[in-house]
């Protein structure tokens, strides 16, 4: 099998993940100046990610435009774009290059792919992605693409423009879009099984209102909306009969907050958020049930804005200026364990993992607390500012910046929209 080796990958883009998280993919650059497609496959114990490359047969160049989607049997499906005419391509690993299966061809002004959460064991028939075409009229088409041979199923054509895209149930059949009409941002759902759209969220009578993260089991959701008086984050529990919450906490002048992935604990949802500033990420443990947007301490650099996390650790993209794009695995809990840095302690490993290491990060790395979170005392010696972050203090000094637990505010006004067409989510 011929591959490009690991340390040509000069730099990485695009990560995206499998629906069950097996795989992600990404564009990758050649040393010759070219991209091309690498395949990653996701250890389930937690362990490095083995990146795989799929060059183009005689020596063809990706486009950065490509869109990916990470199958769960290590292929890549490629959406090329060339005008209103997107090629639809499945790339699987052959004897001397990656092997192209020309899957279809859709013209339309733009196109977009979103994974399709499949059970498994899923047959070839089973729709490995949704594409989702834009016109001028403005009109949204909707197909299920397979990599059976078949040509794509178009299952919906709903008026208005629309964006994002949260899965609310297993099967694949409840669809979260954001839509734009009148000059508002509003999350309706689309019944695959219909083609027919709901209302979903409505917060206030003028109000932009997404939805950003959703968890069909416990029903728990993310939502960004500017009926608070400013753009933030919210939570709330579909179908749960209470208000939205917008707590302060999840609110932070000139950062952006995004949450990247979510994993249910006993204790209740907890939710990866990354918070970006500048060049920039820094990344924090969001607990509905205490209310506390916890710093976790990663090295300084920057976030993928995509997330997995597995039974074993969360994987998402990190990059710094002498380490290029890879996957990171972090132990989540592991970095909770720590606790705050005490004065006096050295250097504390960091329970993170990056493949592959290249040159390696510096390191080992103390524990952290970013300058955004609030409270805390002043220390009588200046901190040392790392990349955005700063640091644990010297022996003898006091905690800088040390976080604060910070309460949810009252409940803001906010309410689901009724939710017709399918009842409840499962």
């Amino acid at each position: 099998m011929a591959t490009r080796t690991v340390a040509q990958a000069l730099r990485r883009l695009s990560f995206t993940f499998a629906a069950d998280g097996s795989h992600a993919a990404c564009l990758a650059s050649a040393a010759d100046g070219g991209w091309y497609v690498e395949s990653w496959r996701l250890p389930p114990n937690g362990g490095p990610a083995t990146p795989l490359a799929l060059p183009l047969p005689g020596n063809r160049s990706e486009s950065l435009r490509s869109q990916l989607v990470a199958l769960p049997d290590g292929s890549v499906l490629v959406c090329r774009h060339d005008g209103e005419r997107h090629d639809l391509v499945r790339l699987s690993y052959g004897e001397n290059a990656a092997v192209e299966q020309q899957l279809a061809t859709i013209r339309m002004p733009g196109l977009r792919l979103l994974p399709v959460p499949a059970p498994p064991g899923a047959g070839p028939r089973t729709p490995v992605a949704l594409a989702l075409g834009t016109d001028t009229r403005p009109a949204t088409t909707a197909w299920l693409v397979r990599t059976d041979g078949s040509e794509p199923e178009q299952v919906a054509e709903i008026p208005g423009l629309h964006g994002g895209g949260a899965w609310l149930d297993h099967p694949g059949a409840l669809l979260a879009l954001d839509r734009v009409n009148a000059g508002l941002v509003r999350t309706v759902v689309l019944d695959l099984r219909s083609g027919a759209t709901t209302p979903l969220l409505e917060i206030g009578e003028r109000s932009n209102d997404r939805l950003v993260l959703f968890d069909p089991d416990s029903r728990f959701a993310m939502v960004r909306s500017d009926a608070p008086g400013t753009d933030r984050l919210g939570w709330g529990v579909l179908g749960g009969g209470e208000p939205l919450r917008f707590p302060e906490c999840l609110h932070v002048a000139g950062m952006f907050l995004r949450p990247v992935a979510l994993r249910r604990t006993a204790d209740g949802p907890q939710v990866a958020v990354q918070v970006d500033h500048g060049a920039g990420s820094a990344l924090a443990l969001w607990r509905a049930a205490v209310g506390t947007l916890d710093p976790l301490p990663v090295p300084p650099g920057r976030l993928g804005a995509v997330g997995h996390w597995g039974e074993a650790a969360l994987r998402l993209p990190y990059s710094a200026p002498d380490h290029p794009a890879a996957l990171a695995a972090l132990d989540v809990d592991a970095l909770l364990a720590h606790g705050p840095a005490t004065a006096g302690s050295g250097p504390m490993p960091l329970p993170l993992q990056l493949a592959p290491l290249g040159s390696g990060l510096p390191g080992p790395w103390r524990d952290t607390v970013p300058p955004w979170q609030p409270g805390g005392r002043a220390s009588p010696a200046p901190s040392l500012q790392v990349g955005g972050w700063t640091a644990a203090p010297r022996p003898g000094t006091a905690a800088a910046g040390s976080p604060r637990r910070a309460s949810n505010s009252p409940a803001r006004p906010g309410r689901w929209r009724p939710w017709c067409t399918a009842g409840t989510p499962g």
